[in-house]
C-alpha cells in the first residue's frame, strides 16, 4: 500500500526531492486529512518540497489508523469532510491521550468564521484558509515549531 494509507488511482508517487527548497529546517512526518483528493495531493507536493515525510487519509477512520501505525508530528486537516467532519476530528484528537500533543493545522474554505472559531477552540494550533500556497503551510508549520523568525 503506497505511504499515505489510501489505495488510489491519481499517482501516489513520492516525489524524489534532494533538498529542502528554503523550507524550515526540520523535516517532519505529517498527516494530511481531507477528503477532497486533488487537496491531499497538493499539499503533499508542497510539503514533500520542503522535505516532509506525508501520510494521508481521506477520512477520520484512516487517520486514526494511521496516527496508530506512524510517529505523526504534524496533522493538516479539514474541516468539510462528509461523516465525521474536521471539528469532530479535533474533539476525538484532543480526548486522546496518545495524539493530543500533536499539533493540528487546519486548512479550509474561507469565511466560515463560527466553524474556525471552533477549530481554534478544540485546539487548531493554525488555520490556513483556502486558496492558499505552498509558503502558508511553511509559514504554519514554523510557527508552530517555534522557527518562525522573529
Amino acid at each position: 500500500m503506497p505511504a499515505g494509507g489510501s489505495q488510489e488511482t491519481f499517482s501516489d508517487t513520492i516525489l524524489p526531492i534532494s533538498s529542502p527548497l528554503g523550507g524550515s529546517s526540520m523535516s517532519y512526518s505529517v498527516l494530511v486529512l481531507d477528503d477532497d483528493l486533488f487537496m491531499r495531493k497538493l499539499i503533499q507536493l508542497f510539503l514533500q518540497r520542503d522535505g516532509h515525510r506525508v501520510f494521508h487519509a481521506a477520512n477520520t477512520e484512516e487517520a486514526f489508523r494511521l496516527l496508530g501505525e506512524q510517529r505523526i508530528d504534524i496533522i493538516t486537516c479539514d474541516l468539510m469532510m462528509p461523516g465525521i467532519d474536521g471539528l469532530d476530528f479535533l474533539l476525538d484528537i484532543k480526548k486522546s491521550p496518545h495524539h493530543n500533543m500533536i499539533p493540528v493545522i487546519v486548512i479550509t474554505a474561507s469565511g466560515l468564521v463560527d466553524a474556525i472559531a471552533q477549530a481554534k477552540a478544540l485546539g487548531a494550533k493554525h488555520v490556513i484558509e483556502k486558496p492558499f500556497s505552498d509558503e502558508d503551510i511553511r509559514n504554519a508549520i514554523a510557527l508552530i515549531s517555534g522557527e518562525a523568525p522573529d
